[in-house]
């Protein structure tokens, strides 16, 4: 028994640190921004998808904000978030391998380099229960809220957002296809074969505005 918990203590420790690694600041911290409402692509899940309410989920990426979690609390879930770099959701108490029915992950893969978008499928693939699903909403090509000054950098764009008070930091967005995410979370893209078959089963929630899909940890 001794060892057994050492062993669910030392792959909890290996995932916060691959979690706090895998969000580079200068490229996606700043794209969190206020909302009064929901996220659309949380709307779009509650009205798509039947949500049991005996579940467990934890919003992977929640943002400075945390709308998502607070929504899903109110509506009965028993809901987390989890976010490094904007307390109070960088709490790790909450990232515990195999405790989640479901893990969203919304608007986060579009704002990482190619680099880093593996590690954080897998880290999904370890909260998740066995059977349990992962949805990640991300932008689509229909998405024309990108700066005209923005720059080609890796497979989107680089671009300046100006802070409240005038601070201006670099930030990546890239546009996704539904066959291009489906082909990442099942590692058949280049680059991606690290996590070939976590998500074996992948189907589209939404096609655009925002693109949704649904990957199964089997």
């Amino acid at each position: 028994m001794i060892q057994a918990m050492k062993k669910r203590v030392g792959r909890r420790r290996e995932l916060i640190k691959r979690l706090n690694e895998e969000w580079r600041p200068e490229y996606s911290r700043y794209t969190s921004r206020a909302r009064k409402r929901p996220s659309l692509p949380l709307r779009t899940l509650l009205e798509r998808v039947p949500l049991p309410k005996n579940i467990k989920i934890l919003d992977l990426g929640t943002g400075q904000w945390g709308k998502d979690v607070q929504t899903l609390r109110e509506l009965g879930y028993e809901a987390y978030g989890y976010d490094p770099y904007w307390p109070p959701w960088n709490d790790e108490s909450v990232l515990k391998p195999n405790a989640y029915d479901v893990v969203t992950n919304f608007y986060v893969l579009n704002v990482l380099i190619p680099e880093e978008r593996p590690g954080v499928i897998k880290n999904a693939w370890m909260l998740l229960k066995p059977g349990g699903k992962l949805y990640v909403a991300v932008r689509d090509i229909s998405d024309t809220s990108i700066p005209k000054s923005a720059k080609k950098a890796f497979d989107g764009v680089m671009y300046i957002r100006r802070l409240k008070g005038g601070r201006k930091v670099k930030v990546f967005q890239k546009w996704y296809t539904p066959e291009d995410l489906i082909s990442e979370l099942t590692g058949e893209k280049e680059g991606f074969e690290s996590i070939k078959g976590l998500f074996p089963i992948v189907r589209v929630i939404s096609k655009s505005n925002p693109l949704l899909v649904e990957a199964v940890k089997v």
